[in-house]
């Protein structure tokens, strides 16, 4: 019986190091299971977080940012139209937006990417609500803020397919038709020419400006690539809003749109005509004078109208869905 019981002490003595040796096993490598564990919780939940985003990358020399796109938009709104201007147009600025992002939005490994570049030239970057006092700017970026959280997910189509509506600040008293352009193809037949009277109350409605006429030889010459080009006689072709389609000049041709980024000018309703040594430069209002006109939006908001009554104004036969 001793030997027996010798033989159960030593067991149990072998059995209690061995459960000491598991016990201490355990909690050493129970903190990096519970780690392990929280970290792959929290990708699970990541992953299912960004399913269905959209995500805005831009590039840096020290790498790459991601942003969110409802967060990026604010930033896009703030940098296009003035926040002084009333809820429901910035709300309509904020659906446009949103609606080129998904236009872009490219599917890459499960997410949705839209390279930063491909959107900077869509709006302006100067931020014109900028000004006064820290505070004031803080009220300005509120509303901004609200305008994009009062539509989130909010964008338009046109015949079931995501648009890139386009807009600008102001216009001649009418925006541009489309069928006038009938290159551009029927995925823009939602572009009809309004009636915009308010724009030619706009600040920038009449605008003058002045360029060397050697200047202005040297520029066409280099655009056509003819040395020998003598631009006197020059040729505005028209639409029916009376924004220039063509330019013509010594029997060569230009678009409009080409002739305004040339001489930078701020809108493609313009006028030329030859003062001396000179070229004078008469334009109305401020843009390419397609789509949505932000100053007449304005008032339109002003007038009681919603953010989406505003957009069926000016695109026709589009509805709004929220992704």
């Amino acid at each position: 019986m001793r030997i027996y019981r010798s033989h159960i002490y030593k067991k149990e003595r072998r059995s209690s190091k061995a459960g000491l040796l598991i016990f201490l096993l355990f909690f050493l490598i129970f903190p990096y299971l519970l780690s392990t564990f929280a970290k792959n919780e929290k990708e699970v939940l990541k992953k299912e977080e960004s399913y269905g985003k959209i995500w805005i990358e831009e590039k840096y020399f020290w790498g790459t940012r991601q942003t969110e796109m409802e967060e990026y938009l604010t930033g896009m709104v703030a940098g296009t139209i003035p926040a002084s201007f009333e809820k429901e147009a910035l709300k309509a600025q904020a659906v446009i937006l949103r609606s080129y992002c998904v236009f872009l939005a490219e599917n890459k490994d499960g997410r949705k990417v839209v390279e930063g570049e491909k959107i900077r030239d869509y709006y302006f970057s100067k931020k014109d609500w900028m000004h006064g006092t820290k505070k004031e700017e803080e009220k300005y970026y509120e509303r901004v803020e609200q305008a994009v959280k009062e539509t989130e997910g909010k964008i338009l189509l046109y015949q079931n397919e995501v648009i890139a509506p386009p807009f600008f600040y102001s216009g001649n008293g009418r925006t541009r038709e489309i069928s006038d352009y009938p290159g551009v193809g029927g995925q823009y037949a939602y572009l009809q020419s309004v009636v915009c009277e308010q724009d030619m109350e706009a600040e920038y409605y009449s605008n003058y400006k002045e360029i060397d006429g050697k200047r202005f030889e040297e520029k066409i010459k280099k655009y056509f690539g003819k040395k020998d080009l003598s631009p006197g006689k020059i040729i505005l072709y028209r639409d029916r809003s009376d924004y220039v389609k063509v330019v013509e000049i010594d029997n060569r041709q230009m678009g409009g749109e080409e002739f305004r980024d040339l001489f930078s000018l701020e809108s493609s309703c313009f006028g030329i005509e030859k003062v001396n040594e000179k070229i004078l430069f008469q334009t109305k209002g401020r843009g390419h004078g397609f789509g949505f006109s932000q100053f007449q939006a304005n008032e339109l908001a002003k007038q009681g109208m919603t953010a989406e009554e505003i957009l069926q104004y000016f695109f026709k036969e589009i509805f709004l869905e929220k992704i």
